[in-house]
């Protein structure tokens, strides 16, 4: 059994308990771990390895809010086509969630890290980032369909246009500009979050 497949079965045993409200405990003995469960578990290790932007924790998540009248997904549950989409509503529910909420504000801080990373190792400034290109599009464009970033990513950069085709944005995201006000509404009649972005870049902008 590998590191990464004792990873996936914490992972899942923890987010199951809490979406639940109850206690748990990290398993670190594997011995007696049933055959089923390991087949499940190396199935799911090539699933996240193919796939690696997918969070894990976001994933095993996401069928708990998405389908609130069910009350526990095993293990085969998560090697579904039913669990890809609970994923893909759930991050999409969460990218226009509060700004101010305490998930929001954690996931804009290890967005804002990320940049801050990615920044340092290509010697930009936080100005140059949303236009810095490798590929055909902007690297920022990989980060935000990969989940490095998000939505109130891009509003506390201050980015309020990009220089790619409609078409070619709604491909990648659904309805992306509509999502893109929203999210940029919510930002702007925010308290905490935008109060923390001006802060946060001015830091980051400070070390880069």
């Amino acid at each position: 059994m590998t590191d990464f497949q004792k990873r996936i079965y914490n992972s899942h045993l923890a987010i199951s308990r809490k979406m639940r409200d109850k206690p748990f405990r990290i398993r670190k003995d594997f011995s007696d771990m049933d055959q089923t469960k390991l087949d499940r578990l190396a199935s799911l290790e090539r699933f996240f390895n193919s796939y690696q932007n997918i969070k894990i924790d976001d994933y095993f998540s996401a069928p708990y809010v998405i389908f609130k009248d069910d009350d526990y997904f095993d293990l085969e549950f998560f090697l579904t086509s039913k669990a890809k989409k609970a994923y893909s509503q759930y991050m999409k529910k969460i990218e226009m969630d509060d700004p101010d909420s305490e998930d929001s504000l954690k996931r804009l801080v290890d967005s804002l890290k990320f940049v801050k990373n990615f920044c340092k190792e290509k010697g930009l400034t936080l100005e140059k980032y949303p236009v810095y290109i490798e590929n055909a599009l902007p690297n920022m464009i990989d980060h935000l369909k990969n989940h490095h970033i998000n939505m109130y990513a891009l509003h506390a950069l201050g980015v309020s246009k990009i220089e790619v085709e409609n078409r070619i944005l709604d491909f990648i995201f659904s309805d992306f500009w509509i999502t893109f006000q929203k999210t940029k509404n919510k930002f702007h009649l925010s308290k905490k979050m935008k109060e923390f972005s001006h802060k946060a870049t001015t830091k980051i902008n400070e070390q880069l």
